[in-house]
């Protein structure tokens, strides 16, 4: 947890690992593709490259899969948004707007999008 008021947490996820095997093997890329970076993983440039595609790719998906795993794992209904580095700053700015707009008019929840 990196920030908290109200009902909304803002957590920050970084890509550290990659298993491209298990890539592979759900269908996101060939198999030859994961052997080859699989093979090259000592390659820096290479693997930033990939990391960030794949987080790319983490911020369409996040926001329908976390919401049924908070469900099941923890019991809790949320709305999720995942956002890049380039809009975060102005999606906090316009969800702390909305925050403060409803605690002056006395209402609370909801979605911040």
């Amino acid at each position: 947890e990196r920030f908290s008021r109200e009902n909304y947490i803002v957590l920050s996820v970084r890509v550290t690992r990659i298993d491209f095997e298990r890539l592979a093997a759900d269908g996101a890329m060939p198999k030859s593709v994961a052997s080859w970076l699989q093979c090259f993983s000592f390659c820096s440039p290479l693997v930033a490259l990939v990391h960030r595609r794949v987080a790319k790719g983490m911020l369409k998906e996040l926001p329908d899969l976390m919401p049924a795993d908070l469900v099941e794992k923890a019991g809790v209904e949320a709305d999720v948004v995942a956002v890049s580095a380039e809009q975060q700053a102005a999606y906090l700015f316009e969800v702390l707007e909305c925050m403060e707009r409803r605690q002056q008019s006395g209402k609370n929840g909801g979605k911040y999008k």
